[in-house]
């Protein structure tokens, strides 16, 4: 997913947090069949069949979701 721009954490001006298994968070000024597209080429490139839904947000809140780590 991070070579198709993706992360799997949500970050503010405050915080980074780890978002849920399996989900994943893309900022940028690409069209949701942009998006799509991108997803659909790192799923394929991990296993054969898969799933991908993609939403646009106009804004997050979040409950329990743990402190992103840093990446080393």
């Amino acid at each position: 997913m991070a070579l198709q721009g993706f992360t799997d954490t949500i970050t503010t001006e405050k915080v980074s947090v780890q978002m849920p298994p399996a989900e994943y968070n893309y900022e940028g000024a690409l069209t949701k069949e942009q998006v799509l597209e991108k997803a659909k080429i790192a799923a394929a490139s991990i296993v054969k069949k898969y799933a991908v839904l993609v939403t646009e947000s106009k804004g997050r809140t979040w409950h329990g979701l743990e402190k992103a780590q840093p990446f080393i």
